[in-house]
């Protein structure tokens, strides 16, 4: 009841927060961990194996910090030492679980840049050498290709080319580009090219043309009354993607820092997309709300995307996107989400990641200056709902205390529980059989496998129990790892939809069937099938294939 009540408190101290622009506002509750070891602004921040791990970035003083740090156990741990800075620079996930960290400003103020490259493994904790890069590079994005290869572009204040490694990071090729760019966005076609967009590399405005991997430079398709300021960070395509080949960016008059709207990348041109309301500037106090644009996150699962912005009273919001009408063609859908109470920090500029069950990771930061980063960290957990519109009987949120206040009721109800007398304890064949249906009927039934980035760890949190033993269970029942087992099931999903929708092309198969992205598609079908997916898709229409 003590958490019921709680909530009860938010949504009443949240009233005050209701925009005069009309744009609905939910209550935003926000968790706060431990500091982190140092204090880091420009830092890689990732969610790996079901820990938080911050890597480089500046720290006081705007020095480039070679550490890194994880968050477990309600701590955080210090790894080993990366082998080089990485401030403004990027950490690429791949595929087969590696981590690969390259480039960053060699020196303090953001001066220089660097040519290394290592991988993180996160089993360990520890950092081991990957090579070069083919020139010294800071604020670079880099990207998996869907044959396995790495692409990295990008650079601050000096020359740029685009060069692909092999999948050891080992160098291939490199190619020119028109003009040189800071943190590119790099972004996947329907037809598997890579399109080049971007600010120039000296910070003068968004560039006229935009590269190719695999074919000529053209003209940006984005509107010369717009720019892009969303680039403060390396690209990472999960924080855009709203679906396969598809990106959702806030755009800025030129001239402008301060979003006034939202363009849709898909098919290889941008497009304004329309909303219900325009982008809140002011809080209902009449104080400025500023937005971090490099913040923005995608939660694909829900269907929605979020920035979060401050006003000058310290007040943290999320506004949020609901994107999922406008695929439909429809306008999408705005709400704002704000603190019941002003942060101890206030923020210009923070680092997001998205993590399972739509909560939102916040750590490090800073409020104008670069010299005096924040070590705080914080987890964001967004509204599920939006208000239902006034009808002028009862204000909205009268019918949203009330209906929390049922559930709870219901909730307290059904949780009681009449303890088993000893004759009925079950043995510990029958607990694990009673898991295992559980286990399969998260997966059969609930479809947890469609979920994106489904850990062992989540999977377990979900039945209330821990991975250890998720895994042994799997183990002794199946002959199975988790991972395994849960691929199994993304695969023949992806057989089904194959079947079923012969339309779609491989990367919508692999996006609806849960699977990261088409590199870990690619490969769990041919460990599962022995052929690739085109070709199973080949052999299954001459009916080759047995069902």
């Amino acid at each position: 009841m003590k958490k019921v009540f709680h909530i009860l408190w938010l949504l009443l101290t949240a009233l005050p927060c209701l925009a005069q622009q009309g744009i609905p506002v939910l209550p935003l509750e926000v968790e706060r961990l431990p500091d982190m070891l140092e204090p880091r602004y420009s830092h890689a921040l990732l969610w790996v194996n079901g820990e938080l791990v911050a890597i480089g970035g500046h720290t006081t003083g705007f020095v480039p910090s070679q550490t890194a740090e994880y968050f477990r156990d309600g701590r955080w741990h210090r790894t080993e030492d990366p082998l080089y800075p990485h401030d403004g620079g990027f950490a690429l996930p791949l595929s087969d679980g590696r981590i690969l960290v390259g480039a960053g400003f060699a020196q303090p103020f953001g001066i220089g840049q660097t040519w290394g490259m290592e991988w993180y493994d996160p089993s360990d904790h520890s950092f081991s050498p990957a090579g070069i890069l083919s020139r010294k590079r800071a604020f670079a994005s880099a990207l998996e290709l869907p044959d396995g290869k790495i692409m990295v572009t990008g650079n601050h204040y000096d020359g740029d080319s685009i060069e692909v490694l092999d999948q050891d990071a080992r160098p291939l090729y490199t190619q020119t580009v028109t003009e040189p760019r800071r943190n590119p966005l790099l972004l996947q076609t329907s037809d598997g090219d890579v399109v080049i967009e971007g600010e120039h590399a000296d910070g003068t405005g968004w560039n006229a043309f935009c590269d190719l991997l695999d074919g000529a430079a053209q003209p940006s398709t984005l509107e010369a009354a717009w720019t892009l300021n969303c680039n403060t960070f390396p690209f990472e395509p999960e924080r855009f993607a709203i679906a396969p080949a598809t990106y959702l960016f806030p755009t800025c008059r030129k001239g402008e820092i301060q979003p006034s709207a939202f363009v849709v990348f898909r098919d290889g041109r941008f497009s304004l997309l329309e909303t219900d309301y325009i982008i809140p500037q002011l809080s209902e106090r009449g104080d400025t709300l500023s937005w971090m644009n490099s913040a923005f996150v995608t939660d694909r699962t829900a269907r929605c995307s979020y920035i979060p912005g401050s006003d000058e009273k310290g007040y943290l919001y999320l506004l949020k996107i609901d994107y999922n009408p406008a695929l439909d063609g429809g306008k999408a859908r705005l709400s704002l989400l704000c603190t019941p109470q002003p942060l101890p920090i206030r923020y210009t500029e923070t680092w997001t990641r998205l993590l399972p069950l739509g909560r939102i990771a916040m750590t490090g930061g800073i409020f104008h200056s670069n010299f005096e980063p924040t070590a705080a960290a914080w987890i964001l957990h967004p509204a599920g709902t939006r208000p239902a519109p006034d009808t002028g009987h009862f204000p909205w949120w009268t019918v949203v205390v009330i209906g929390i206040l049922l559930a709870a009721l219901v909730a307290l109800l059904l949780t009681r529980r009449v303890s088993p007398s000893p004759a009925e304890t079950p043995s510990p064949e029958q607990l694990e059989e009673s898991r295992m249906d559980q286990i399969v009927h998260k997966l059969e039934q609930e479809k947890m496998y469609l979920r994106k980035g489904l850990t062992i760890t989540d999977f377990a949190a979900e039945l209330h129990t821990n991975k250890t033993y998720i895994s042994y269970l799997l183990n002794q029942r199946c002959g199975k790892s988790f991972s395994d087992f849960l691929n199994g099931y993304r695969v023949e999903h992806a057989k089904r939809l194959m079947r079923e929708q012969p339309q779609l092309n491989l990367a919508e198969v692999a996006d609806a069937s849960g699977f990261a992205d088409e590199s870990s598609f690619y490969r769990n079908f041919k460990k599962a099938t022995g052929l690739t997916p085109a070709a199973w898709r080949k052999t299954e229409k001459t009916n080759k294939i047995p069902i």
